[in-house]
């Protein structure tokens, strides 16, 4: 019988301690008042008994108002029994505290908003001197508040008239007894600081000399105060009066050095007081010190006057000299429609905004209004869409994103008569997966369907504003993510004459209708199946050079799916001539369907699509260099080698399978592979096995010279096993896959052996194995590595460890990178050069 696993039992963490779950560190109580008192013995003998505590609180309020003098001076007098007390528990509970514990408790009671404890031996904040006058005052009893009067306000009031009816000579008093107190503080600190049990012990003294009121006459009595000094200290402590150190006999030599150097220190900090000629030399040299730094202050204020005007003549002529060569350039030498015209290519081709150029300068902000291709792309959505991207702009890949229908009016006044290209776009509320285009996960309500096909409608009445000519259009495409189509009517403003491209997602038969009876003819085609049958017959549809066909039942069903798909290889049949793009979406054919064969011959084709294809190679050309598969699970596998000789863009997305299909496409002059997957780990790992075995010998048969992966969820160990059987791999990108040191083992050179008998060293007694290295990987000189959005996180200490480790060994072995760059999700980018820096 199996062994049964004995789960080991983890070690508990003992917890730190805090006055939450130690007793021994909460303070016990300390100071009580009368009432408290009060409170405690008469809310149980309270009849009736209140039904809440406020209301017994009440009750036991008016109680209390009602006492007499005596009555209350006998609580009072307990209270001060029952604080005096408390505060001797309390002072021993504080003595006991060790420095962690006294830190443990204010980290507690610092989180919960309470005072921290006082660190042992510090004394008492020293005293204002309206401090020191307000107590005396109030401990003198020469006043008394009024029965019923607050006490704080009433002789904080009186101290105040008395303050101000004092004289200099009587406030001096205060100041004397203030320095005193201030002198002594900083004294008790330097010795705190060298010495702190003998400290401590001094501030406690220090601590009783300030309680202690009976020690200094009172101010009001008119007598004389003498200031206080340090030998005002207790004589049963033990201390030697006059001293801060005491009299106890020093426990070696360096004490009784201490002793000396602090008396010492003492004495030239609080007793060399100035005398009268001290006094006037010290004001000449102020004077003096005085004279000297206006001198420097007046000659600092015109250098910095001096180097003010020389920055600005240094501005003056930088912005010249700007402009003198902004004169000459060459940008500047050409006529405004030559410059038309690159600003045209150059919005077209990078798909950049017409805004940016703009903002260059007056003259190219006039040339941009000014051309009217610049503006004619318009992109009409709605303002939900607009607002739920990164950024709002008002470009989107080259296009004017219109969401009003000022936009649109604007749009088409600054693009005047040139023919449009139209995009109506409207996106999902949720966004699917990269990995699955056809799948979304929003399902549109008939409110928001019909809010946004009357927003998009009344931007294209817009089209018709002014009454003028209809405008033509260029182009036309429609995306709505396949889900709702809109009304005919707002197209019949529209001028199909000029028409070069048209892409529909759903069936607008009346478009279709509009283009036969047009005179110019697109060719770029993008239509659903059922639309087909329209087209078949028309002569121009053998001049489309591009064409997408999405395989789409029509609604109704007009006619069996196999007689579609039929109307769809005779519409790539009558343009196989010309066509150099080809995208097929959504054919579902079985692998001994008539219409599979023979293969469509496509002598000019460049570009082939084929996303979501079963059992499906529509043609039969050599001249593919662009490629582009979406897989799925539930479709089948070819059977038999597709030869691409010229194919050099592969991208492959894959939704958890199949890539054995991949083993059919026999491609020589591979450059760039894509590769996009999702599924789990030991899916992708059985996958990229089948395509890149480390068990291998030879070339895989994929293996391209930039390979870009994206997506992937095998395990690092594995997926370096994998990627180092490419040959030919010069760039190596992977995107939102986890990376970790068993990754960079497994890429790294490692010692190969041979077999004894085939060398023997020269000078060694015996036979050895010979040694040498294996380069996985071995042309590879940049790699990326991205793991933003991944869900687990790597050791990035350790990860940046492995990577120079592997680049020190790539350098070493005379196979050097030139970049690797790692984008951390916490720490960011990372950059190494091949030396091993980052």
């Amino acid at each position: 019988p199996a062994k049964k696993r004995v789960k080991a039992k983890k070690t508990p963490v003992p917890k730190p301690k805090t006055p939450r779950n130690d007793a021994s560190l909460r303070a016990p109580p300390r100071a009580v008042n009368a009432f408290s008192l009060y409170l405690k013995q008469t809310f149980p003998t309270l009849q009736p008994k209140p039904k809440s505590a406020p209301e017994g609180l009440a009750q036991i309020r008016v109680k209390w108002t009602g006492l007499s003098d005596t009555e209350k001076k006998r609580y009072e007098e307990e209270a001060q029994k029952v604080t005096a007390e408390r505060r001797k528990v309390y002072d021993e509970w504080r003595s006991k505290l060790s420095l962690s514990e006294v830190q443990s408790i204010n980290k507690y009671r610092k989180a919960h908003g309470h005072s921290k404890l006082g660190q042992p031996g510090t004394s008492k904040r020293p005293l204002s001197s309206w401090m020191i006058f307000l107590k005396r005052f109030v401990a003198s009893g020469e006043v008394k508040p009024p029965s019923g009067e607050p006490a704080a306000p009433f002789y904080a009031r009186e101290a105040a008239k008395r303050w101000k009816a004092l004289t200099k000579a009587e406030k001096d008093v205060c100041l004397q007894i203030l320095s005193d107190h201030s002198n002594m503080a900083i004294a008790l600190s330097v010795v705190v600081m060298s010495r702190p049990r003998r400290g401590a012990a001094l501030g406690a003294q220090h601590e009783k000399l300030l309680d202690n009121e009976e020690q200094r006459p009172s101010l009001h009595s008119g007598r004389p105060v003498a200031p206080l000094a340090l030998a005002e200290f207790d004589e049963d402590s033990g201390e030697l009066e006059g001293s801060v150190f005491g009299e106890e006999s020093p426990s070696s030599e360096s004490d009784a050095e201490d002793n000396e150097i602090m008396q010492n220190s003492y004495r030239e900090i609080f007793s060399s007081i100035p005398d009268a000629a001290q006094v006037a030399q010290a004001r000449l040299r102020i004077s003096k010190l005085s004279k000297e730094y206006s001198e420097v202050e007046a000659e600092y204020e015109a250098q910095r006057s001096l180097m003010d005007q020389l920055e600005n003549r240094l501005e003056v002529a930088r912005r010249k000299l700007f402009h003198e060569r902004a004169s000459i350039a060459s940008i500047r030498r050409l006529p405004q429609e030559l410059l038309s015209m690159i600003f045209a290519i150059h919005v077209h081709e990078h798909e950049e905004s017409t805004w940016a150029l703009m903002h260059v300068s007056r003259s190219w902000r006039a040339t941009a209004l000014l051309t009217g291709s610049l503006w004619s792309r318009i992109m009409l959505t709605s303002k939900w869409a607009s607002t739920k991207t990164e950024h709002r702009s008002r470009s989107f890949k080259g296009r004017e994103v219109c969401v009003k229908n000022s936009h649109v009016r604007r749009a088409l006044a600054r693009a005047g008569g040139t023919p449009l290209d139209l995009y109506i776009y409207i996106s999902p509320n949720t966004q699917a997966p990269v990995i699955r285009p056809h799948i979304w996960i929003d399902i549109l309500t008939d409110g928001d369907r019909n809010r946004r096909t009357q927003a998009i409608s009344s931007m294209l009445r817009c089209f018709s504003y002014g009454g003028g000519p209809k405008p033509k259009l260029r182009s036309l495409e429609i995306d709505t993510s396949h889900r709702f189509r809109f009304p005919m009517a707002p197209f019949s403003v529209f001028d199909f004459t000029a028409l070069e491209q048209l892409k529909l997602d759903q069936c607008y038969s009346d478009i279709v209708d509009y283009v036969n009876t047009s005179t110019c003819k697109p060719s770029s085609l993008g239509i659903p199946s059922p639309l087909i049958p329209k087209l078949l017959h028309e002569h121009w549809t053998r001049k489309v050079s591009e064409l997408k066909i999405i395989e789409r039942l029509p609604d109704p069903p007009l006619e069996p799916e196999k007689r579609v798909i039929g109307a769809s290889r005779r519409l790539i049949e009558a343009c196989a001539g010309s066509l150099t793009s080809l995208s097929l979406q959504g054919f579902f054919s079985g692998p001994g369907d008539a219409i599979m064969e023979p293969r469509i011959e496509t002598p000019l084709l460049e570009r082939l699509e084929l996303d979501r294809v079963k059992y499906f190679w529509p043609v039969e050309c050599h001249s593919i260099t662009h490629l582009r598969l979406v897989l799925a699970w539930s479709y089948g596998t070819w059977e038999e080698k597709i030869f691409l000789p010229q194919l050099v863009d592969f991208e492959c997305v894959v939704a958890g399978g199949p890539l054995q299909d991949l083993l059919h496409l026999d491609m020589p002059k591979l450059y760039a592979f894509r590769l996009r997957m999702s599924g789990g780990k030991s899916t992708t790992k059985s996958e990229f096995n089948t395509l890149w075995s480390p068990k291998q010998t030879g070339t895989p048969n994929i293996d391209p010279v930039v390979f870009i992966l994206e997506g992937a969820t095998i395990l690092p160990q594995a997926l370096g096993a994998c990627l180092a059987t490419l040959t030919r791999c010069e760039e190596l990108q992977i995107n939102r896959a986890i990376v970790d040191n068993k990754f960079f083992e497994e890429i790294q050179p490692k010692a190969a052996t041979v077999g004894p008998n085939q060398t023997k060293t020269s000078g060694t007694k015996g036979s050895r194995k010979k040694a040498e290295l294996r380069f996985p990987l071995p042309r590879l000189h940049t790699l990326d590595i991205s793991m933003e959005r991944t869900k687990s996180q790597p050791n990035e200490p350790q990860l940046i460890k492995s990577a120079k480790d592997f680049l020190a060994l790539r350098t070493k072995a005379g196979k050097s990178l030139k970049v690797m760059r790692i984008n951390l999700p916490s720490t960011g980018l990372t950059e190494m050069m091949n030396d091993g820096d980052s």
